[in-house]
């Protein structure tokens, strides 16, 4: 992936935004620092799932969170 992928994150629990910019996919989202995207909701597991760029369209796959997803 060549070009630069931002992403607006904003928390309905906190009320805070952040701008997160990736040059690389796929992108993980979770609760753990591991992660790419790190969402310190109890809503969010562990390894919540994973953002896949590409030229035409960003997929989004929920890797079976126990409280599923809302984008």
């Amino acid at each position: 992936m060549s070009e630069t992928i931002y992403l607006h994150i904003h928390s309905r629990d906190t009320g805070t935004s952040q701008l997160l910019s990736f040059n690389h996919s796929p992108v993980s989202v979770g609760r753990n620092l591991c992660n790419d995207v790190v969402l310190t909701s109890p809503y969010v597991s562990h390894l919540h799932g994973i953002l896949q760029f590409s030229a035409s369209h960003i997929d989004y796959v929920d890797l079976g969170s126990a409280n599923g997803s809302i984008l």
